[in-house]
């Protein structure tokens, strides 16, 4: 499986954040309540009374419930709120996705932790925490038929997530499930698939569901904004906490592979070890972003790393520096095809190995 090279790194404009299309693990059919709901406007009476009746989608895992959420406002969960035989636990983990459009104060959100609900609690049999499931809502599966948008902004999505957060919510929790956990190699695809905007295949789609993935790393890996980021970190997720055993990736690693400068800058701030290596392939941080890292973040992220005391000449498990992964895709005559700022931070990876 051919890894991203350093052209993408180059060529490859990375913008925004992924393409939600549905938040579930199944897509179901478009409940009639919700094909009304898509259709009517929040101020109308009979909109909003047939929302209210999509309430009880909730109690489904079916795709369907989250196309409820897409059309939903803080309104429409209050009144879910009181609607007889609602899970406010189901409710609660399905307005942690981004899909929901709660306000900039997270008022849907705080109105459903007002009930008492426990927000380290998986309402699916210990699967995922509601801020885990906000973390990896932008992993969707091909087979997600209707792509639905993220329905909050940056500023609404720092408040949702600071939301959990004072509420006791635990930054450092890890997604657990039944499946076997371990397996190393989806990671570099499903991130590579991420950092490309693209939908993630079902195939690495499910490989990953049977992986321990930290809110912090899925959070990084999805895209989410650099100021929800920035609250994880504020109350207390540790950037040098791995992933799965088998992986030892660090938020550190994701973030050099995705070529987010503003999260690299942000995680080593709070103090994320630059030496960290992966078990599975032996890599630092520098090596993930010699494989994997796209968009105009790319020369600013290598910079970032070499600024951090990172030492270029670490070798992985097949004896090859961060330079040796970029020298086996280019070549030289390549290399001077490059914007100016790439060239100079490949000339500082190279000088820096061999000195």
């Amino acid at each position: 499986m051919p890894c991203i090279n350093v052209v993408h790194m180059i060529s490859v404009l990375v913008v925004g954040s992924l393409a939600v299309a549905g938040c579930g693990p199944e897509s179901g059919t478009m409940a009639p309540s919700a094909k009304i709901a898509m259709a009517g406007s929040d101020t109308n009476e009979a909109g909003a009374a047939t929302r209210a009746e999509g309430c009880q989608d909730v109690q489904s895992r079916q795709g369907r419930d989250m196309r409820w959420f897409a059309t939903a406002t803080p309104a429409d969960i209050r009144r879910c709120l009181a609607v007889k035989g609602v899970n406010h636990n189901k409710l609660l983990y399905r307005a942690a996705s981004p899909i929901f459009r709660d306000d900039d104060t997270a008022s849907g959100v705080r109105a459903i932790l007002a009930t008492g609900v426990d927000p380290n609690v998986s309402p699916y049999g210990g699967q995922s925490t509601p801020l885990a499931f906000w973390a990896r809502a932008g992993w969707i599966p091909s087979y997600a038929k209707q792509p639905l948008p993220l329905g909050r902004s940056p500023e609404a999505d720092e408040a949702v997530v600071r939301a959990f957060l004072e509420t006791g919510a635990d930054p450092n929790a890890m997604k657990t499930s039944g499946f076997r956990t371990g397996q190393s190699k989806p990671v570099v695809p499903l991130l590579r698939a991420a950092s490309r905007n693209r939908t993630i295949p079902t195939k690495i789609y499910s490989a990953s569901w049977g992986q321990n993935w930290r809110v912090l790393h899925a959070a990084i890996g999805s895209n989410r904004s650099t100021r929800s980021i920035a609250a994880l970190l504020e109350y207390g997720a540790d950037p040098n906490l791995t992933i799965a055993p088998g992986h030892d990736w660090t938020a550190l690693h994701v973030a050099a592979f995705m070529a987010r400068a503003d999260v690299i800058r942000l995680l080593l701030a709070h103090g994320a070890d630059p030496h960290a290596k992966t078990s599975y392939r032996g890599w630092t941080a520098l090596h993930t972003l010699a494989v994997g890292a796209s968009g105009p973040g790319a020369a600013e992220s290598g910079h970032l790393l070499l600024d951090s005391g990172i030492d270029p000449k670490l070798r992985d498990r097949k004896r090859q520096t961060a330079w040796d992964l970029v020298r086996a895709r280019i070549t030289p005559e390549l290399i001077e095809t490059f914007p100016p700022e790439v060239r100079q931070v490949l000339a500082r990876l190279q000088t820096a190995t061999r000195g």
